[in-house]
């Protein structure tokens, strides 16, 4: 999941938070303190302000957690109350403001057909992701091909694919031996070697429970639900990692005692799991793929030939094997080709289609595949996003028409079409129905009403309003009106030679 964090998404934050939230935790288990699990709770919260209900992923575990642990029932209880309390207080406090401001002196909320917050955070971004329509005021949730029936996002086995291994199941078999072992161990009684080595006994349970919960929560969550993008699997992340960690040190602590079968255990299940994946994708170069046989191979023997620990060679050996793969796939990030989107944050060669906007503006033979690696520096220098001739043809063509003059600038029928004319531009440009399309701002009315104030308005629609359909939006009837009855502006007037496909300038006159 490197490549989320080279883009301006959420999601950084949010596995950033839950990393925190994790560490308070284990903090007051270890210490007996009841204050680290308030901060928990608070870095949580934080968590919910990036991703919403997926910060909430890790609260039952701890909960759970908090109730095992040794302390007197009314003092568990008492923790238990605090976290949640805080968690939810803090995570609805933004919510619970804006919601108290008039609906018609505060901006209209994508995600609901009724601007209400809470229909979009807990119905759009939340449970009508599992049971569409399922909470009242929330608008139909994103569809895109990335999340159709048969696509990767919506496979019930999704985190098993090699699109999905690529980027966050490298460690897999290692998060489940460290699972396994250390609840062996705890059901005998025996804390696992790695948690003993830093925390009490008694402590142990606590953080393998709030661990192990974690994962199989999020990863319940995750295969019930669509994904539309890769960067929805960092919720996994965290505890895979750290899980994988206790595999590793547990093995090699009993390596050094003398018995190094757990040790080539490890060994083995992740060198057949990492080259398991690389034949999956099909992308993987050949020296990949023996790199990381031979090295397994090496550090099985000479792991197994010694009873008196691992030597260097072995860890090398091992070391590169469960490695290299994974440092592969992050070094590709440095090539924008390989790079990610901040619409899908995806590393390496893609395996699978996925909609225009969340793929990068390379060549398709760049995008899957190794062969035309490009290790680019950095540029601190480069310059934001520009608009293209044609979009600042047609911009200065609107801001010099005698016509108009009033805000905004045009009006557009999507997001994508407003995108770079805000961000690149930094015009005032609207658009209609919000992220999904179906938000009912602006609203017909409100259009005619505009029509009727300004000399002129202009709107970037489709060429043609689509026949023989009935429109069932607001966004749909306000293109339907616009293009039924204002005048078309022909291409050639503003944009030169080249068009801007799909789009044209429609031009409504007062009286109209």
């Amino acid at each position: 999941m490197v490549s989320m964090f080279g883009h301006t998404m959420e999601d950084g934050l949010l596995t950033m938070s839950l990393a925190l939230a994790f560490a308070s935790f284990q903090k007051g288990v270890v210490t007996g303190r009841t204050l680290p699990f308030v901060f928990a709770g608070l870095w949580i919260a934080v968590g919910f302000q990036a991703k919403m209900l997926q910060a909430w992923f890790i609260v039952p575990a701890l909960v759970i957690a908090i109730v095992v642990t040794t302390a007197p029932p009314r003092v568990r209880l008492l923790r238990a109350f605090l976290l949640g309390a805080v968690t939810v207080a803090a995570s609805l406090s933004w919510m619970g403001i804006v919601q108290f401001v008039p609906a018609a002196d505060r901006p209209f909320f994508d995600g609901s057909v009724s601007n209400d917050v809470f229909a979009s955070v807990f119905g759009y971004n939340g449970l009508d992701r599992f049971v569409p329509g399922i909470v009242p005021g929330a608008a139909p949730a994103f569809s895109a091909s990335v999340i159709a029936p048969g696509a990767d996002g919506r496979s019930p086995f999704k985190l098993l694919l090699p699109a999905f291994t690529t980027q966050v199941g490298w460690f897999y078999p290692l998060a489940l031996l460290g699972l396994v072992t250390a609840a062996v161990r705890l059901r005998s009684g025996a804390a696992p070697p790695s948690l003993r080595a830093v925390d009490t006994e008694a402590a142990s349970a606590p953080l393998v429970i709030g661990l192990g919960g974690w994962l199989v929560t999020a990863a319940a969550v995750l295969t019930v639900a669509p994904v539309p993008h890769t960067a929805y699997l960092a919720a996994v992340t965290v505890p895979v990692s750290l899980l994988a960690a206790i595999a590793v040190g547990d093995a090699v602590m009993a390596a050094r005692r003398g018995r190094p079968a757990s040790l080539l255990v490890v060994i083995a299940a992740e060198t057949l799991w990492t080259v398991g994946i690389l034949v999956g994708t099909g992308l993987s170069p050949a020296w990949l793929l023996a790199f990381v046989s031979v090295c397994g191979a090496a550090a099985l023997v000479l792991a197994g030939s010694t009873r008196a620990g691992p030597s260097t060679l072995a860890s090398v050996a091992a070391g590169l094997a469960m490695l290299a793969a994974p440092g592969v796939w992050t070094v590709s990030t440095v090539d924008p080709a390989l790079a990610g989107t901040a619409n899908d944050a995806y590393a390496g060669p893609r395996v699978g289609t996925v909609p225009y906007f969340f793929q990068t503006d390379a060549p398709e033979s760049e995008r899957r595949s190794f062969s035309r690696f490009a290790l680019l520096p950095p540029d601190l220098s480069q310059p934001g996003p520009q608009l293209t001739d044609e979009q600042r043809n047609l911009a200065d063509f609107v801001r010099r028409s005698p016509g108009h003059d009033g805000a905004p600038l045009f009006t557009t029928s999507t997001w994508q079409d407003a995108e770079p004319y805000i961000l690149a531009g930094g015009l005032n440009v609207r658009a209609l129905g919000g992220y999904s399309g179906a938000v009912p701002s602006p609203t017909l009315a409100s259009i005619r009403r505009g029509v009727r104030q300004q000399a002129t308005s202009y709107f970037l629609f489709p060429a043609r309003s689509p026949t023989g359909r009935i429109p069932d939006t607001e966004s749909q009837r306000i293109v339907a009106w616009v293009t039924g009855r204002c005048s078309y502006v022909p291409d050639d007037v503003y944009e030169g030679a080249t068009t801007l496909p799909g789009q044209s300038l429609w031009a409504c006159t007062r009286g109209t």
